[in-house]
């Protein structure tokens, strides 16, 4: 499953399993440099931020869905 991430008014692709959980898109998310300096990653569908152990089908996130990044920085 492709899902892309608002940051920063900018839209970046991840591809995660169809039963990855909200975690597994994080962790995809932090592999990425341009998310490496957040230490508090959080994502919104919906308008309701995503249990991190819920699976994203369980959030009603599907193939291609944008979601919204809550980002918190290092020391910050």
């Amino acid at each position: 499953m492709q899902v892309s991430i608002d940051f920063h008014g900018t839209a970046h692709t991840f591809s995660v399993p169809s039963h990855a959980t909200v975690q597994d898109l994080i962790n995809e998310i932090r592999k990425d440099p341009r998310f490496q300096i957040y230490n508090t990653i959080k994502l919104v569908f919906g308008g309701e931020v995503l249990d991190p152990s819920a699976t994203l089908s369980s959030c009603g996130v599907k193939n291609r869905s944008n979601l919204t990044s809550v980002l918190t920085t290092i020391g910050g």
